[in-house]
């Protein structure tokens, strides 16, 4: 038997030999493996994938893992663990604390090529993790039988309504204005934000949902409910089949709903955010991009796939023919597709006026407090000014 003294001894010893070897890497040296969700082009990045094999001679893997966050915090360093990973903002700075993703290489020059929401998605505590590939946000979609000049503020909504009940019997505008991505727009508008924004990220003890502007925009909603201009209860299937039927002449949705109208046979247009006292609104914009991993031995190559083939015209163009892309990051591709559609010249207006959604994990509390506010503010429960005031006082957590 081993002393126990001895034991502790072995024990010790065998942590300072694992501490110094190197950690194995999930991916082979020489070899990519690329992560990315099923529905993103894969087989258009498979394309780029094989152009970058023809020239570099290493080997590139295209897996599309189930709930890939969940997967990659799970096995970012284990024996399947990729070299890249696309995915939105909303983990870049939690994988970034907690050593999964490393910082890319970028300079002035370079990133003045690509759209600055894509940046600012992508950076965190001063520093830059990843390569913005596509921005995506909602945008005021009309209906162009129905409504020849989009309204610009929620006020003349309200006026267009009583027109439109009159002459057409249709809804003006539905949307799922319970839910806070969507009427966050909105309520943004005129200079509410979620989190105050810092040199380095954000200040998650600092919110400015309780501002004048986000008051007058909720007050508006509720007159809106009260005046039967929305319904009582919001629900996004019925807006949907709503504007895909032609009973409603505009929605607040976002560019995944295209393809149904256009399926409707509905000439639709995509326009501004409305927003209040004379602003239009100011949506979230969700940015995907690519991350090189911590664990990979091939951060060079990963880099260069992503600068070098990936991000240029003739690989968005691969993946765009796959899947459209919307609007890319990049302005070469992004302005080329936003001149031949101009359903995407709207998107990428309302991304550019828009709000970078923050990429902290403490948006869970933004996204619970903000759909009691509105939902306390339209069920009359609480004001407009008492309900967001309660919601940015837990934002804050305080």
């Amino acid at each position: 038997m081993i002393p126990l003294f001895s034991a502790r001894k072995i024990a010790g010893l065998t942590l300072l030999i694992g501490a110094l070897l190197p950690r194995l890497h999930a991916a082979q040296e020489g070899e990519l493996r690329v992560w990315i969700g099923a529905d993103k082009g894969v087989r258009g990045l498979e394309e780029v994938a094989a152009r970058f094999t023809k020239e570099t001679g290493v080997a590139v893997t295209i897996e599309t893992p189930q709930n890939l966050p969940q997967a990659f915090a799970e096995q970012a360093e284990g024996e399947h663990a990729p070299d890249i990973v696309f995915w939105q903002q909303d983990h870049v700075s939690r994988w970034a604390e907690d050593g999964l993703i490393e910082p890319v290489e970028t300079d002035d020059a370079y990133r003045q090529r690509f759209y600055a929401p894509g940046w600012e998605a992508m950076s965190h505590d001063g520093e830059v993790w990843g390569y913005p590939l596509t921005l995506e946000n909602v945008s005021l979609i009309y209906n162009k039988e129905l409504v020849e000049q989009p309204p610009q503020t929620l006020e003349q909504v309200i006026e267009l309504s009583h027109q439109l009940r009159e002459e057409e019997a249709v809804d003006a505008l539905l949307w799922d204005y319970a839910n806070p991505y969507f009427t966050w727009g909105i309520l943004a508008s005129d200079g509410a934000y979620a989190f105050a924004p810092t040199e380095g990220g954000y200040n998650t003890e600092q919110s400015g949902v309780h501002s004048a502007g986000a008051i007058a925009a909720l007050e508006t909603l509720v007159l809106m409910v009260d005046q039967k201009v929305l319904p009582a209860n919001s629900s996004y299937s019925v807006l949907e089949a709503k504007m895909n039927a032609g009973e409603c002449a505009m929605m607040i949705n976002g560019p995944w709903s295209w393809a149904n109208l256009r399926s409707s046979g509905i000439d639709f247009g995509v326009a501004p955010l409305p927003g209040v006292n004379g602003h239009t609104g100011k949506p979230f914009v969700t940015v995907v991009g690519g991350m090189v991993t911590h664990a990979s031995p091939n951060q060079e190559a990963a880099q260069r796939f992503l600068r070098d083939f990936v991000l240029t015209d003739e690989g968005l163009e691969s993946i765009d023919d796959d899947v459209p892309l919307v609007v890319p990051a990049l302005k070469s591709f992004a302005d080329k597709l936003a001149t031949e559609n101009p359903h995407i010249q709207g998107s990428l207006e309302n991304a550019l006026q828009g709000q970078v959604m923050p990429n902290v994990p403490e948006m869970t509390r933004f996204w619970a407090n903000m759909g009691f506010a509105i939902s306390n503010a339209v069920r009359g429960h609480l004001s407009p000014d008492d309900a967001l005031k309660l919601a940015e006082d837990r934002i804050e957590n305080r």
